[in-house]
């Protein structure tokens, strides 16, 4: 009796064992499936990308051919029309309104033509802007450019690779095959002015044979010969075709012209403008900057209403060089007032403007303004009352208006109420003690703030200030500005500085600065926090700092004597066939000596020679060389000045009178030298900071100091 159940129990274990059998081999069937379809997939993809670049090169293979033929058959049916009209239409016009007639309207015919073939001519042979080779050096700046990664040059704005030509063309609009050519920077008014001149021309035409040629055309009258016939009516149906066709590719790029949009252009800013639709957000193309200026650009800085444009023989180039376009991304500031005002005091506000709103909305721009738009007015609200400044301090406006952020705009729209006008009222007090009021109290959306400063003397820093890591950082940077002569005696100049503090410091500290040369402060402006009695006893800045980011001081030393750390010598000659140039730079050992820490970066020379020069052939020791055939400036980036001597030579070749051929020597025309540079743990003043020392408090903060020394204007005179 006791087997039986046994027998049971390791039979049903066989049943189980074989059915976990069968799962496993069905799982191993749906795996061994899974990866064979991942593996057809795999495989159809490459099939289908190798397909579709097979495609893309007979494409481009196939525009390359037909781009010529295009070309012929257009300057063909150009041809066939004006050959019929002098061959056939000129005779039969001269019988219906006289030869003098037929006389003046072919020449408005001949004039129309002759614009079309210039335009088309110039549209087909122009380049259409191929920018210049990428500089590697160029990688190691702050906001290195874009680098094409099929052809490897620069890349700038508006810029797109042309797959038919193989390069990148600035402010490309499309490929055309029919001129053989890409349509950019370089053609893109030719190509306009070829469209509307041939829909003149196609228009003229319809009209002249429509009226001349009606029972030929529209009554299949017996009229002329057969030839005749059979000429005027394709030519008709041509022009017709061809003006429809171009009107509607004219409207569209008049369009282009008026938003100064390109055909790529449009279609991304489409996609763009239905995004911020679709996210509440207000969309408006960067380049726009009016209908006037758009056209200024296309056509040339021309009156609209002189129709000097439409002959580029005769009217002024665009101007630009297609790596820099005008936008609308940067903001100005515009102060209005009603009688005579000291100009500083306007432009220290404006400053103090910018300055405020960089701070609470993180960029000034457009779509910054526009989406913190309460915020922005309850701001300019408190700083500028009944016309004039009111509270400027970034701290005292900080205890006021609340910086915007995503929580508080969250809390506001599900709640319904203002959280940026802070209140020294309780909450509870405030009837806002409520589900909403807890929930931005626990998200920080609205949490209690006291208007005013740390105390009555004490306006300018904002209470109850705490941070987990308390430090304060010091930047002393001065900007040096002065004008050389040629022999490297300073003329005039002055050094510019001002200190700047980061303060994160918990409490009410005391802050003491104290300089090695505090006399390099005897023109300066100081912030409100400094006990000016203190300084000018002590001639030690002593404060209590706002919590942040502020300048403490700024000053100005006029001063001749200024060594600067760095040897710099140029030179340049002009002989009867070629000029010469020849430039050195090299720091100086006894100032680099006795400050190890002190580092001269970002170098660079910017020598603009006179317009006569054509072209340059340069060579350096250092860096990298290059002329700018359009601005003649000569650009020599050093990067780091290192210990030895870099130096920088070339020849000069002068440009020919369209006259008489000769060379044009530039014998009276002097050229200047402008220098930029970044020094970094060295200031030129001598200043330094001898103490920082920070009472009032119970904690010991993490301090540092920092010196930067940059070119503001220095001008070389070469003798």
């Amino acid at each position: 009796m006791a087997a039986e159940p046994r027998r049971k129990v390791v039979g049903a274990a066989c049943e189980d064992a074989h059915v976990g059998d069968e799962e496993d081999d069905r799982d191993h069937a749906r795996s061994t499936a899974g990866i064979a379809f991942k593996r057809a997939s795999r495989d159809m993809m490459r099939l289908f990308d190798s397909t579709v670049r097979m495609g893309q090169r007979v494409f481009h293979v196939v525009m390359r051919i037909v781009g010529p033929c295009l070309v012929l058959l257009a300057l063909s049916l150009i041809g066939f029309v004006t050959y019929t009209y002098f061959w056939y239409g000129f005779a039969e016009m001269a019988k219906e309104v006289g030869q003098p007639g037929a006389v003046a309207i072919s020449m408005v015919g001949v004039f129309l033509l002759t614009n079309a073939l210039y335009n088309y001519a110039k549209a087909v042979m122009t380049s259409a802007g191929i920018p210049p080779e990428f500089e590697a050096e160029l990688e190691a700046c702050k906001a290195p450019p874009r680098k094409c990664a099929k052809c490897g040059k620069l890349k700038p704005p508006r810029a797109h690779h042309c797959s038919v030509c193989g390069v990148c063309v600035m402010k490309m609009d499309h490929h055309c095959p029919w001129i053989n050519n890409c349509v950019g920077f370089g053609n893109y008014r030719y190509f306009c002015l070829f469209l509307l001149f041939i829909a003149s021309a196609c228009t003229f035409i319809v009209v002249v044979f429509g009226v001349c040629f009606e029972d030929v055309i529209f009554t299949w009258g017996r009229r002329g010969t057969r030839a005749f016939r059979q000429s005027v009516l394709i030519s008709f149906m041509i022009c017709a075709s061809i003006l429809c066709a171009v009107c509607m590719l004219g409207g569209f790029h008049l369009y282009l012209v008026l938003t100064n949009q390109t055909t790529i252009e449009f279609q991304i800013n489409m996609i763009r403008r239905r995004q911020c639709r679709r996210n509440g957000e207000f969309f408006r193309n960067p380049y726009d900057v009016g209908r006037s200026r758009n056209c200024q650009e296309v056509f040339g800085p021309n009156s609209l209403w002189g129709f000097r444009w439409m002959f580029p023989w005769m009217a002024l180039a665009p101007t630009g060089d297609g790596i820099k376009y005008a936008s609308i991304d940067k903001m100005l500031f515009l102060a209005v007032v009603s009688h005579e005002e000291p100009p500083l005091a306007v432009f220290e506000l404006l400053d103090r403007i910018y300055q405020v709103l960089l701070r609470y909305l993180g960029e000034v721009s457009e779509d910054s303004l526009r989406q913190n738009f309460s915020t922005v007015y309850l701001l300019l609200d408190e700083m500028i009352d009944s016309g004039l400044p009111f509270t400027t301090e970034m701290n005292r406006l900080e205890s006021i208006i609340a910086p915007p952020s995503a929580i508080g705009k969250v809390v506001q729209a599900v709640s319904g109420s203002s959280t940026q006008v802070l209140s020294d009222v309780p909450l509870e007090a405030a009837g806002q003690a409520g589900p909403f009021g807890a929930l931005s109290s626990a998200l920080g959306g609205l949490t209690h703030s006291h208007i005013g400063g740390a105390s009555a003397e004490v306006w300018w820093r904002r209470q109850n200030v705490a941070y987990g890591s308390n430090e304060v950082y010091v930047d002393i940077v001065e900007t040096v500005s002065c004008i050389c002569n040629g022999t490297g005696n300073m003329i005039s100049g002055g050094v510019s500085g001002e200190v700047l503090i980061n303060s994160k410091l918990s409490g009410v500290p005391e802050v003491l600065l104290s300089l090695r040369n505090p006399a390099v402060l005897q023109n300066a402006s100081f912030h409100p926090c400094v006990r000016l009695p203190r300084f000018q006893r002590d001639k030690a800045l002593s404060f209590i700092p706002p919590d942040g980011e502020f300048s403490l001081a700024t000053y100005w030393i006029p001063d001749t004597t200024m060594n600067l750390p760095f040897h710099f010598a140029v030179s340049v000659n002009y002989h009867s066939d070629h000029g010469k140039v020849q430039i050195s730079a090299s720091p100086k050992m006894a100032i680099t000596m006795q400050n190890k820490q002190m580092l001269i970066d970002k170098f660079v020379v910017n020598i603009r020679l006179p317009a006569s020069i054509a072209s340059a052939n340069l060579a350096c020791q250092g860096g990298s060389i290059r002329f700018d055939d359009e601005s003649k400036v000569l650009i020599w980036n050093l990067g780091k000045l290192a210990s030895q001597e870099c130096k920088a030579e070339g020849t000069l070749n002068y440009g020919t009178d369209p006259k008489d051929g000769t060379p044009q020597i530039p014998s009276e025309e002097k050229p200047t030298a402008q220098l930029a540079f970044v020094i970094k743990g060295w200031a030129i003043s001598g200043v330094r900071l001898d103490a920082c020392d920070v009472s009032s408090i119970n904690y010991t903060p993490y301090k540092a100091s920092r010196y930067t020394t940059t070119a503001g204007k220095i001008e070389y005179r070469i003798a």
